[in-house]
């Protein structure tokens, strides 16, 4: 299964000729997009001013002026890394509680793997995390989306087991668990007659 998955995805990047040339420019002529220069740069930015980083905006800009390149119109650049991007807009002071969120959310999906949604909540945390380490999705909705459900996905699995309790304990209710698994699974409790 992943083998496959892998080979059509180089199949897919070789037929979708901006991301194969792209592959071609990073591993021929080590064209990484500028990421390269841009990435020591904000490194750098963050050893300037660690506590409290430059600003959300600011820090944009600064990395545009060290980074100008000759007939670059922009004066502003992205990071293209999430974590960069939060150290140097908000420094330890900002990157510490997102850093806790993030745990958090990694925490929700990995104890969500026994809910009926199982392992898709973590491996999407894994994913967006892997994945931002190349781009900046800090405000993008894809990421927050993820890190919602990996949450939500944990507050279900909780919802679930307070329902098998409650079923548990009264004499009256009784729990109709499904056999199947999935998102469309659904338990119900039941009244029993008395």
């Amino acid at each position: 299964g992943v083998v496959f998955m892998f080979l059509s995805f180089l199949w897919a990047a070789y037929h979708a000729g901006g991301i194969w040339n792209r592959y071609q420019e990073t591993f021929e002529e080590g064209n990484m997009a500028a990421r390269e220069e841009i990435y020591p740069q904000a490194w750098k930015m963050f050893l300037e001013k660690p506590l409290a980083g430059w600003g959300p905006i600011n820090n944009k800009y600064k990395l545009g002026a060290r980074t100008a390149e000759e007939g670059r119109e922009s004066p502003i650049r992205d990071t293209h890394n999430l974590w960069l991007e939060l150290l140097t807009a908000t420094g330890i002071v900002g990157a510490l509680p997102f850093l806790l969120g993030v745990w958090l959310c990694l925490q929700a999906a990995w104890k969500a793997r026994a809910s009926v949604y199982g392992t898709i909540p973590l491996v999407l945390m894994i994913t967006v995390l892997v994945l931002n380490i190349s781009v900046n999705w800090i405000q993008s909705k894809q990421l927050w989306l993820v890190f919602a459900f990996a949450l939500a996905s944990n507050r279900a699995l909780r919802g679930a087991r307070l329902l098998r309790r409650a079923a548990l304990s009264h004499p009256r209710l009784s729990l109709a668990v499904p056999v199947a698994h999935g998102p469309t699974a659904e338990a119900h409790i039941l009244f029993r007659g008395s």
